[in-house]
């Protein structure tokens, strides 16, 4: 045969080949016997935990998702091999589509079947790999056995269908449709069902799709571990899903979310939707809301002082409201954060107005300027109506910038001396200063302008008469000298740490900024309180006279008022009162013996003065009728006490002591 002749044979043997492959598969899938060797063998099985839907063998999806292939099980042929080392082979064999073409057939997999076997070893499980489990839709699977004789058979195919491809895909789905008025009370006594909403159309819907529906204060990081609101069949795009009104009701007042999930019949689940916030707001609403009140701007504006200080806008009373209600305060044209009202609230409300905001909106402006200030009160998402005032704000401020604004205190002023009028020693006044003048130096600051204005404060009291005006021919680094009168030295006391500063204004304007403290020791003023009194003395020519008929009491004692001391002492403090007796007359010898000191503690009642009394009569009146010939003498009291660090002693009452009659000293019968 020559060459020509062996091709054209080849050819035609491969023709009849195809075409009996093609009329063998035909037999396969009608069922009727092939080559006369007997039936199609029986179709594949899978494990029923791989199948979604028996009906149109829908996959799980946890299979393709696993990664492991799909496990084809074989069941049992008629004639299992049974010679020992006569083998037959089973092979596994795939198409994409439904009723796929001979051709189209590729064997994917294959494993022997050692004899002697039995059909206690069936089925048997081969295995699709999960490459062809990818992309999804439709494919077909069967098996062949090539038999140890070298006879084969086909088995009946089976269609499976692979989904491992969610609802939307990647992709996030669209946010439910909502009501487009907020859901009320009146709201609900319409519907009173629920929540009408809708799920929105998407690409690739089927019947036996489902949704999950989430209707929440709070958007969950898992929505599957919240209790959803509902599910259901998507029966149809666009869905219509119902939110219970009781849920509604139990969820309670929001900015509430609507979200939802899809999952299709091979169990793969969509992304969490975007989520759509809901308005909600049950119960009685806010009524009767006032305008906010501005505290601080009573006086006619907001200053730099109100800043330091704290402005608050205070909310008024108003009905209806609810411990989840928030309230929002605008300030110019920018909105606080939002403030719940709170389990127990208190009326009128206040709202803390952050610094940076002041700041911001009073911008670079000089001089007042005109704010609206408003609120609305939040029930969920539902916004009262807006109530609004207006207020001036003025934070313009002269001199160096602060650096620690709305602090006024500037350590760019450079804090004054104080110097005394005799003692003349920078920030001290000592006694050689009392009832003088003191006066303070101040460094003019840098930028200076003409008509500023410079105050002192002695002990954070006005001294009105240093008010100074900056003049056209001032410059920075001048020093000026200012009066500090007397009264004001006196009315602050001594102290060991007197604080005295300045601060620098424009004309007009209510803000200030402040120097540091200059420390002063002031020692300057000498306390003289005012003298005790005798209670019973005889006037006479000569002067008041105590004689035997003052002394008072079972115990003769001779009485003495001692007057409020509640400038200068309080309940717990220490006077002590000094009795001293002089005699004679004439040259006033003081009776050492009969002098009586007594501290005595003081109460509430005793610090607006006491009587004290001096006794006993036989120890300290009785020695100046003893001491000379004349019997007579004086008797002089005072008393003294520490006041701010110091000693401080009253001035002294003096009276005759002539305590004897014609016969003899004083009878005590």
């Amino acid at each position: 045969m020559n060459t020509v002749d062996k091709k054209q044979l080849a050819q035609q043997t491969r023709a009849a080949w195809r075409k009996q492959r093609a009329e063998r598969s035909v037999a396969i899938r009608s069922g009727e016997v092939r080559n006369g060797e007997g039936p199609a063998l029986v179709a594949p099985h899978l494990r029923p935990e791989d199948i979604v839907d028996p009906a149109d063998n829908t996959l799980n999806k946890d299979v393709i998702a696993a990664g492991a292939g799909l496990v084809v099980r074989v069941p049992a042929w008629a004639n299992l091999p049974n010679i020992p080392g006569l083998d037959d082979t089973l092979y596994l064999e795939f198409a994409r589509g439904t009723s796929p073409p001979e051709e189209e057939f590729e064997q994917v997999a294959s494993e022997p079947i050692p004899a002697p076997a039995d059909a206690s070893q069936f089925p048997w499980d081969i295995t699709l790999g999960r490459e062809y489990l990818q992309p999804d839709g439709p494919i077909t699977v069967r098996y062949r056995v090539i038999a140890w004789n070298t006879s084969q058979e086909y088995s009946h195919p089976i269609t499976l269908i692979a989904d491992a491809t969610p609802p939307w895909g990647v992709a996030v789905p669209e946010k439910p449709g909502i009501p487009a008025e907020p859901i009320t009370d009146a709201y609900l006594d319409t519907n009173t069902q629920g929540v009408t909403c809708t799920i929105p159309a998407y690409e690739g819907w089927q019947p036996t799709d489902e949704v999950v529906y989430w209707w929440v204060n709070e958007v969950p990081d898992e929505p599957v571990d919240v209790p959803s609101a509902g599910s259901g069949p998507v029966t149809q795009v666009p869905l219509d899903i119902v939110v219970p009104a009781q849920l509604v009701k139990e969820t309670g007042d929001g900015g509430c979310y609507l979200a939802y999930i899809l999952f299709d019949k091979a169990t793969n689940r969509s992304a969490l939707s975007h989520v759509a916030r809901v308005a909600v707001a049950l119960g009685a609403l806010p009524d009767e809301l006032g305008p906010p009140e501005v505290p601080l701007a009573e006086d006619g504006q907001v200053d730099l002082m109100d800043v330091f200080v704290g402005v608050d806008v205070h909310i008024p009373t108003f009905l209806n409201s609810k411990p989840t209600d928030m309230i929002q305060v605008t300030w110019g044209t920018t909105p606080l954060e939002p403030e719940q009202i709170g389990s127990a609230p208190y009326f009128p409300i206040p709202i803390r107005v952050p610094t940076h905001v002041l700041k911001a909106e009073y911008g670079l402006a000089d001089g007042p300027v005109s704010t609206v200030v408003s609120y609305v009160v939040f029930r969920g998402d539902v916004a009262s109506a807006v109530m609004q005032t207006t207020v001036d704000v003025d934070l313009k401020v002269i001199g160096p910038d602060l650096p620690e604004w709305p602090d006024p205190v500037n350590p760019a002023l450079i804090p004054g001396t104080v110097l005394g009028a005799v003692s003349d020693t920078p920030n001290e006044l000592t006694s050689d200063d009392f009832e003088q003048d003191a006066r303070i130096e101040i460094t003019l600051y840098e930028p200076l302008n003409a008509g500023e204005l410079i105050n002192v404060y002695w002990n954070n009291v006005l001294v009105e008469e240093a008010l100074y005006e900056i003049k056209a021919d001032d410059a920075t680094g001048d020093i000026i000298e200012r009066p500090i009168p007397w009264k004001y030295i006196l009315e602050a006391g001594n102290l060991p740490e007197l604080p005295v500063h300045y601060r620098i204004s424009a004309p007009g304007s209510p803000n200030e900024q402040h120097s540091t403290d200059t420390l002063v020791t002031a020692k300057a003023v000498v306390h003289t309180p005012p003298a005790p009194t005798f209670m019973d003395v005889i006037p006479t020519d000569e002067g008041d006279m105590l004689t035997c008929a003052s002394l008072y009491g079972p115990e003769h004692a001779v009485r003495v008022q001692v007057p409020d001391l509640t400038r200068y002492l309080a309940a717990g403090d220490t006077v002590t009162l000094t009795w001293t007796p002089t005699s004679p007359m004439d040259n006033g010898t003081v009776l050492t013996d009969a002098v009586l000191t007594e501290p005595i503690v003081l109460d509430a009642t005793t610090v607006t003065g006491f009587v004290w009394l001096v006794k006993p009569y036989k120890d300290h009146l009785l020695p100046v009728y003893d001491a000379d010939i004349s019997h007579s003498g004086h008797g002089r009291i005072k008393y003294s006490f520490d006041y701010q660090g110091d000693p401080v002693t009253s001035l002294e009452e003096v009276a005759i002591m002539a305590m004897h009659t014609p016969n003899g000293s004083c009878s005590l019968e």
